[in-house]
């Protein structure tokens, strides 16, 4: 299992512009924090990632990002870089806005909290996101994770649409929580994404290469 990024250690300069990609940590060669990044935007730029996992298809890194002593400058300069509990999020302002490149214009750090609570499940969505058919009571069961990380049981319905409003509902009311507990320590546009969650949710939730 790979290590988790935010216990990664900061790369530092070498000399004047060229940064660590890896260092010696205990004994074992491991990567920087801001190389790992960098490592798994590119992974999601490529052909290979695309085919199994089709929404990423034609993701690109901007030229500037290209290079990676470019990008660990521009981390250096983020607020919230070294704060402990952050991470760097790459998707929410290329999904809300539709495009398709990993920039100094669309990536931000975040609260970890925020990056665990956009991700959902899509791929394998046969229905609806939140929503399960369950053959014992014969209803489809409609749950969403809370901002503590555990999942609640929101209703049983007859209906998976109707399952998918009521998640959807709870979604975009945990996104204006979040948006408020955390206001002070979060990039504009992604306070402006989540207090209007409504305008944006379904492009996080509904699978657009699912034609079921």
């Amino acid at each position: 299992m790979r290590k988790d990024t935010r216990d990664l250690p900061l790369c530092k300069m070498v000399y004047d512009g060229v940064y660590e990609r890896t260092i010696v940590l205990d004994g074992k060669q491991v990567p920087t924090k801001e190389y790992d990044h960098w490592h798994h935007m590119q992974t999601r730029c490529k052909e290979p990632y695309w085919k199994s996992r089709p929404s990423y298809w034609g993701y690109s890194m901007s030229d500037y990002f290209s290079d990676y002593n470019n990008f660990a400058a521009w981390c250096k300069q983020q607020p919230f870089n070294t704060e402990v509990g952050f991470t760097l999020e790459k998707d929410i302002i290329n999904v809300a806005s539709g495009t398709k490149v990993y920039s100094e214009e669309t990536c931000v750090f975040v609260p970890a909290q925020l990056n665990s609570f956009l991700t959902t499940k899509r791929k394998n969505v046969k229905v609806f996101t939140g929503v399960s058919f369950q053959k014992a009571c014969g209803k489809y069961i409609v749950s969403c994770s809370q901002l503590n990380g555990k999942n609640k049981t929101l209703a049983r319905v007859h209906c998976p649409i109707e399952g998918y409003q009521i998640y959807r509902q709870e979604k975009v009311r945990l996104a204006k929580l979040f948006s408020e507990q955390h206001g002070d320590k979060l990039d504009k546009r992604v306070m402006d994404i989540l207090s209007n969650f409504s305008d944006y949710i379904d492009l996080f939730t509904v699978n657009p290469n699912n034609k079921e």
